[in-house]
């Protein structure tokens, strides 16, 4: 069976290359074949049209055969997701985002699995070593106090919000926060428990039971007065690392969904601008 091809296909551009780089003959292209997408839908079923390298480039069209593929093969070229194009100077760069909404929940959950996610693997380990190694610093810096959620009328820790922007790293602060909330002591080592938590699972270790209520806004704020006074940490700025590691994701977060920005290039590096305000051509004064 021989098909001729659509020249209106999303996959024109990457055949007409294709074809460039092996000096297929204009007149072959002239017949359309660069156009045809490698995975078509045609009344026989998916296929994939190649050239004959028998019969040679410069065979008319009907000479080039249509090779049947499984379904399976022929849904690996329709697993193309959202395509973007970055102008980069007078370079064109096609970046496949695969699905922007599942890769940008990635890169928020663990910063950098969308770029992995989209096969840009360079990236994304750049990003995720970077935003985690930020916050991670944070918290070494503050001895793990810097991160934690508290909604209480004498501490509102609004950071809490910037610093969940790194991703699930910052989720068991919340957990921590609902267990103090109702009394009670924190799990998995008191890691992110507010002052409170610590304060109760202190209680725990020496044998108290939980009250079941919050403890008392004057023991809260003892507490959180000796993290911010100890001598061998620094809360304020742990808290600054940590909450820039949570703003440094927000654009990782907007890199899986919408792909990376593209460079500006400025006015003085302009190739044709032959240099003063005036015309080209015209004499400096």
């Amino acid at each position: 069976m021989w098909s001729r091809s659509s020249a209106d296909s999303p996959w024109s551009k990457r055949s007409l290359r294709w074809a460039a780089r092996r000096g297929v003959d204009r007149r072959f292209l002239a017949h359309g074949w660069a156009s045809q997408p490698w995975h078509t839908r045609t009344a026989s079923g998916p296929s994939i049209y190649r050239p004959s390298r028998a019969l040679g480039y410069n065979q008319p069209f009907r000479d080039v055969p249509t090779v049947a593929l499984s379904d399976r093969e022929a849904g690996a070229g329709k697993a193309m997701g959202t395509i973007v194009k970055i102008e980069d100077g007078a370079e064109t760069i096609e970046v496949d985002l695969r699905n922007p909404w599942l890769a940008a929940a990635l890169s928020w959950f663990i910063p950098g699995a969308g770029q992995i996610y989209q096969r840009r693997f360079a990236k994304g380990t750049v990003f995720l070593v970077t935003v985690l190694g930020t916050f991670f610093y944070g918290m070494y810096l503050s001895n793990g106090r810097a991160v934690y959620a508290s909604f209480r009328s004498e501490d509102v820790r609004l950071w809490y919000v910037p610093q969940l922007l790194a991703g699930g790293v910052a989720l068991p602060a919340a957990m921590q926060y609902s267990l103090a909330s109702k009394g009670q002591a924190p799990i998995l080592g008191g890691f992110q428990a507010p002052p409170d938590g610590e304060v109760l699972r202190e209680w725990a270790s020496e044998g108290y039971d939980p009250p079941g209520e919050p403890i008392s806004p004057s023991t809260y704020k003892k507490r959180l007065g000796e993290w911010i006074a100890d001598p061998d940490g620094d809360f304020n700025l742990g808290t600054l690392f940590t909450v820039i590691a949570g703003l440094i994701n927000v654009y990782v977060i907007y890199d899986a969904f919408a792909g990376p920005l593209p460079e500006k290039r400025r006015e003085d590096d302009d190739p044709n601008e032959t240099g003063g305000s005036g015309p080209a051509g015209a004499p400096s004064s």
